[in-house]
């Protein structure tokens, strides 16, 4: 009987975890003037170490971040949830993309197991420009599709996990 009941707790407290990191993602993203944002995500558990915001940055400007930790569960989740504080944090519109990943990285890195590590991918859209910068860290490709020629463009940057190495 109390090996069922501490069972049923530990299932409240991943929902409850659960639903927490589900209000860390972006509830509305932002409108753009020169093409459109859309998002979902899914965890294959109640919680997972996948995390991916839109944060804007000026009038023009938005950050767009996609991030896997490695591993399951909770210790990704808490992961997570370290990665999405530091990104608050560091983001702005003077800062670039490759430098927000340095900084990003030096906050986890020595903080957490290196089986932690995580894979993140950065964009910083200017809309007035129409111009994106892509910064990798060891994260699938960005892919482009160019309307005008049908195409879909690889877009990809050397770089290793966040937490692998300080520098």
């Amino acid at each position: 009987y109390l090996e069922v009941l501490e069972k049923r707790q530990m299932e409240r407290e991943v929902d409850i975890a659960a639903e927490i990191q589900q209000k860390l993602l972006p509830g509305e993203l932002p409108r753009l003037s020169s093409g459109s944002l859309a998002a979902h995500s899914r965890p294959a558990r109640g919680v997972s170490g996948d995390y991916y915001d839109v944060l804007p940055l000026d009038q023009d400007k938005v950050a767009l971040l996609v991030c896997d930790v490695a591993g399951k569960g909770i210790p990704a989740a808490m992961v997570m949830i370290m990665i999405r504080s530091i990104t608050h944090l560091l983001v702005s519109p003077r800062l670039e993309a490759a430098a927000t990943l340095t900084g990003i990285n030096r906050g986890i890195t020595g903080r957490i197991d290196v089986d932690h590590f995580a894979t993140i991918g950065l964009v910083i859209y200017d809309q007035a420009k129409r111009q994106a910068v892509y910064a990798n860290a060891a994260h699938l490709p960005l892919l482009v599709w160019r309307a005008s020629t049908s195409k879909l463009l690889r877009v990809d940057a050397e770089g290793l996990p966040i937490g692998v190495e300080r520098e």
